[in-house]
């Protein structure tokens, strides 16, 4: 009777987001380590424009506050993912000379977990993401600030007994964003995001508000770039529920990888940017160990042409 008892209560704190995860289901509002090539690049031109980005990841077993791993029976976790963000830049200067975009972001999930020898699978749609305001700044040739204020929502595919893809709950997140890119040298970058999240009022689960800031370093060499990217997440609030704080149920991760960006012009006309990442966490606790590769592609669905000069008479 004991060993059952333990059995279900080990599986409920993995399927459950109780101590053995941080946030309810292990799912983070916001994936480490997404934002790359995207901090602070947005398009300087009016239009619509696309990033998609493919995401396969997997982990082999769980960590505890410590970071250890977890002692527990077999634990496996593998997903693909593909999130394309549509990026509306609308023909509206902002005070003190910046940009005005919209972003609207739908990801669609495929995950595979094996728990204490149970399988699940869940596929389809997770929580969009919709920044109904983006503004980004030039500083200067090279250095842009960007910021806005997502809107991450319950939309996805949620379950309170098995894994899934989405959390149930609604997540404000503010962000900020700065990055100096010289297009001949030195590129370095950094998303400041917070999470305040509500509680999920089918389960009364609070997931714990956090910090999560994306960065990416590299080199520009012509139209390749060579560095590294990845995350840093930080959980300063303990998640509760029916308003009881859970004790060591705050996650951090730290994540990084090489990473490779190449820039060019398809058919010699169409601008576009292609980058693979390979990130690993160095430190895990209350999540996952995981590896994520990466492939994110861009590039223009509509961007009217640029006004013709006007002609003078001779």
């Amino acid at each position: 009777m004991k060993k059952i008892l333990k059995l279900s209560v080990a599986l409920s704190c993995c399927l459950a987001a109780a101590p053995a995860l941080a946030f309810e289901n292990n799912n983070a509002p916001y994936p480490v380590g997404t934002t790359s090539i995207g901090i602070a690049s947005l398009p300087p031109i009016p239009g619509i424009f696309l990033l998609d980005q493919t995401d396969v990841s997997g982990a082999g077993y769980l960590t505890d506050s410590h970071g250890n791993k977890k002692q527990i029976p077999p634990f496996k976790v593998h997903s693909v993912s593909t999130t394309p963000r549509i990026l509306i830049s609308w023909p509206v200067t902002l005070p003190g000379n910046g940009r005005l975009y919209t972003q609207i972001v739908p990801p669609i999930v495929v995950l595979n977990t094996e728990i204490f020898g149970q399988k699940f699978h869940t596929a389809g749609v997770a929580n969009f993401t919709i920044t109904p305001f983006l503004g980004q700044w030039s500083v200067t040739r090279n250095f842009k600030i960007a910021s806005g204020f997502d809107f991450i929502l319950p939309t996805g595919a949620y379950s309170a007994s098995k894994p899934a893809i989405a959390s149930g709950y609604t997540t404000y997140s503010p962000v900020l964003s700065l990055r100096y890119n010289n297009p001949h040298g030195l590129d370095i970058g950094v998303s400041n995001r917070l999470f305040f999240n509500s509680t999920n009022t089918r389960t009364h689960y609070h997931s714990g508000d956090a910090y999560l800031a994306d960065y990416i370093a590299g080199w520009n060499i012509g139209p390749v770039e060579l560095g590294v990217t990845g995350g840093w997440l930080q959980e300063y609030q303990r998640d509760s529920q029916y308003g009881a704080a859970i004790p060591g149920s705050r996650q951090e991760i730290f994540r990084i990888g090489p990473s490779i960006t190449y820039s060019g012009r398809f058919l010699g006309k169409i601008p576009f940017i292609v980058n693979v990442n390979d990130q690993f966490d160095v430190i895990s606790k209350n999540a996952p160990k995981e590896n994520n590769l990466w492939v994110n592609i861009g590039f223009p669905l509509f961007a009217p042409p640029p006004p013709a000069p006007p002609v003078h008479a001779s």
